[in-house]
């Protein structure tokens, strides 16, 4: 396409230069027709060429990762445990003012510490199973498992330090297939490949 319009201007500029020397001063007017002719000609190059390079950088960074990938993209970083973080009393006050607005003033402070107490259990799988013999006594353990204390996301490279920050445990993973939880909470199913994997959450 450059070529093509590359001619084109040589084209352009050499019969431009075979009119002025035929006319004379007196075909000034023709002359600027061509001049302007040519600098048309050279815009519309410049437009090209401009247009296949973004054409040829779109092209280039077009290459969009699967969603299971991105997601690990998107979420590099580190993480604490939430409810460590949340129910500490720096942040008592923002769970008052909260609940205030959804119970009222006088029973902000009861439903501050069971909305806390529900999502603070130490105990999970069959041993809740056995404990929680009733619903309304029943806790959830929100809290990391195998002395995890933060997990560190770098693109498909997960690993988990302790409250030392010692590191528990470090794996590269991949994508295994979309999961689903009873279709309410649907996302991505990961597994590493090595051998001394301990299963963290």
């Amino acid at each position: 396409m450059k070529k093509s319009f590359k001619s084109g201007i040589l084209s352009l500029t050499i019969i431009a230069a075979l009119m002025a020397a035929a006319c004379g001063s007196s075909a000034q007017g023709t002359s600027e027709k061509s001049t302007e002719t040519a600098q048309a000609a050279e815009t519309a190059q410049t437009a090209e060429t401009t247009q296949v390079t973004e054409t040829t950088q779109v092209t280039e960074t077009s290459e969009e990762l699967a969603a299971y990938d991105q997601l690990l993209e998107d979420v590099s970083g580190t993480y604490d445990e939430l409810f460590t973080v949340i129910c500490d009393p720096q942040y008592d006050q923002i769970w008052l003012d909260k609940c205030e607005a959804i119970v009222g003033a006088d029973m902000a402070g009861q439903c501050a510490d069971m909305l806390k107490s529900a999502c603070t259990g130490t105990i999970y799988g069959e041993d809740a199973i056995a404990a929680y013999t009733d619903p309304e006594t029943a806790q959830f353990d929100c809290y990391f498992i195998n002395g995890v204390k933060q997990f560190v996301f770098d693109g498909n490279h997960i690993s988990g330090i302790d409250e030392n920050g010692k590191e528990v445990f470090s794996h590269e993973y991949s994508y295994v297939e979309d999961f689903s939880i009873s279709g309410m909470l649907d996302g991505y199913l990961y597994e590493t490949a090595d051998a001394d994997a301990v299963g963290c959450r």
